[in-house]
């Protein structure tokens, strides 16, 4: 079953409105402790969440969006419109990879899901994460918003 429509959504935990430079430094720049990272089990790597520069998809959000139009299908125990949290590890040289779905045991993951968590293998190069100039492996989430024709 094709999906007609997927959603990305992108959520932002703050915003900055009237803060001085120096204010606005210390809430934007990403803290020492986040170039650390933390053991990724799947991926083999130590992964940071937030980075200074997130990794970039190829032609930015609408590509990625269109990416995931052509390629996620809703299998039939899917007749309602669904959200699912999709997971995975850009590393250093831009790779995606090790997909999963946030918050769900694998043994638990559904027809849909398990096709979903192939996708980032399918993916093209990212701009990596960076963290001091460096680039880092990142954690993406991304909640897709999927429904049957």
């Amino acid at each position: 079953m094709r999906v007609s429509a997927i959603h990305l959504l992108f959520f932002f935990p703050f915003a900055l409105f009237s803060l001085s430079q120096k204010d606005a430094a210390r809430y934007t720049s990403a803290p020492e402790s986040c170039c650390d990272g933390q053991f990724d089990s799947l991926s083999g790597k130590k992964v940071c969440r937030f980075t200074e520069q997130m990794p970039e998809f190829p032609g930015g959000e609408a590509a990625l969006m269109k990416f995931l139009q052509t390629r996620v299908r809703l299998k039939e125990e899917h007749p309602v419109q669904s959200t699912f949290y999709l997971a995975f590890v850009v590393d250093e040289s831009g790779k995606a990879m090790s997909g999963r779905m946030s918050n769900k045991r694998p043994e638990k993951y559904t027809a849909t899901e398990k096709s979903m968590v192939q996708l980032p293998d399918s993916m093209p190069l990212w701009k990596p994460g960076l963290c001091h100039n460096q680039p880092v492996a990142v954690l993406i989430q991304i909640p897709l918003r999927v429904s049957p024709k």
